[in-house]
């Protein structure tokens, strides 16, 4: 929800656009949600042979992330879904609270409020995307 075009490398950034952009064709677009390494991760410096290997135990930190997101949710590592029931989800069992507390409490990005502005997209448009990426070319 929250990506402002930062990241940890130009390849990164344009590999993450790109899925950005897929997501914002439709919202009937197929995601799986996994705990592991995704699509996300393919371009980061830090993977390595499909599993995360960036230092001081941040791997097991995303993960956490990870976990504490999708419990909220409802949805469980494994579920094959919708761009839309996604977003259904967050829009109504997370709360701006919840963005670094109970959720992402010590991520590096946190202090940008990138992602309690992509829920507040999120919650007035449907769609975290809607008014940055569908128009963009």
């Amino acid at each position: 929800l929250g990506f402002e075009g930062l990241g940890y490398s130009p390849a990164f950034i344009r590999n993450l656009e790109e899925i950005i952009r897929l997501l914002s064709e439709s919202d009937d677009t197929s995601v799986f949600l996994t705990t592991s390494c995704d699509a996300i991760c393919d371009a980061c410096p830090h993977q390595d042979g499909g599993a995360c290997a960036k230092p001081g135990g941040e791997a097991a930190k995303a993960a956490a992330w990870d976990d504490a997101v999708l419990e909220k949710i409802a949805m469980p590592p494994g579920t094959l879904t919708t761009v839309r029931e996604v977003y259904k989800q967050v829009a109504q069992r997370v709360a701006e609270d919840d963005i670094g507390t109970s959720l992402c409490a010590d991520c590096q990005w946190l202090d940008l409020g990138c992602c309690k502005a992509g829920l507040a997209r999120l919650n007035a448009t449907g769609s975290a995307f809607a008014l940055r990426w569908k128009t963009a070319s």
